[in-house]
């Protein structure tokens, strides 16, 4: 038997496994669903492949980039980065160009835009507070009038949660290091890479994002690990403080240690 068994075949899960094949240790990796790759995974419908979510790779960790590349190998492309935002009617450039904000919102909402982040700057220098939820790290850092006209609805679409309810936290690490100043920065002299979410190209595997996943499956396969799908955990029995055997859905008896 495995000396370890994870559940989950996410990117994590199948990371977790890789490096321990790679050292020479036995793994095992039970998956509930019929694919490997967790939300990362891609789907075939009438012969055309579907990613369920988008996953650009961008790293600056040299060591992450390598396996990134080793993985894939010849299955890796360069791909120049095409995203636009629909906002009232209108596509944007995201990152942004000058011409294209302007011609965009017209001068007279720029200006409207500008004057709210200022004002915005304003009451958190004469009264600072403490940044509790979504709406109030968005607005430190872009405005109220961009807040209420973008943030605010595409989040709460998305997340189905008002953003009073989201935590600040939750905002900073979903837009790492972006702004208003920091947008106009970049629109003006691109960032090279300084913001992460404005990056102009990135790392993609050939055939979707989920070919990553397989292709790790197939090597923790290789040296002797074993990717086991259409395999739902029941159940987790201890002995003290140890994890000794599980019973698993679909599989005759049950994983011991």
């Amino acid at each position: 038997m495995s000396d370890t068994v994870i559940i989950g075949a996410g990117p994590s899960g199948l990371a977790a496994a890789y490096e321990l094949t790679k050292h020479g240790a036995s793994a095992m990796v039970l998956e509930t669903s019929n694919k490997v790759g967790g939300l990362a995974r891609t789907l075939e419908h009438e012969g055309c492949l579907f990613d369920i979510g988008p996953h650009r790779f961008y790293t600056k960790n040299r060591e992450v980039h390598q396996l990134y590349l080793d993985i894939l190998a010849e299955d890796v492309v360069l791909v120049k980065r095409l995203t636009r935002i629909l906002y009232n009617n209108r596509l944007f450039d995201y990152p942004l160009t000058p011409l294209n904000v302007v011609r965009g919102l017209g001068l007279a909402e720029c200006g409207l835009v500008i004057s709210a982040y200022g004002l915005s700057q304003i009451r958190q220098y004469v009264s600072p507070r403490e940044e509790r939820t979504f709406e109030d790290w968005v607005t430190n850092r872009f405005g109220a009038r961009l807040y209420e006209s973008f943030f605010k609805n595409y989040t709460e679409k998305v997340w189905g949660i008002p953003c009073s309810h989201l935590g600040a936290d939750w905002a900073a690490q979903r837009i790492k290091g972006l702004s208003l100043p920091e947008a106009a920065r970049n629109a003006l002299f691109r960032n090279n890479g300084r913001v992460k979410s404005l990056i102009n190209e990135f790392l993609f595997p050939r055939l979707g994002s989920g070919q990553l996943y397989e292709k790790m499956r197939s090597i923790i396969e290789e040296r002797g690990g074993i990717v086991q799908t259409n395999s739902r955990v029941k159940r987790i029995l201890r002995e003290g403080g140890r994890v000794r055997s599980l019973v698993i859905q679909g599989v005759d008896g049950v994983w011991s240690k």
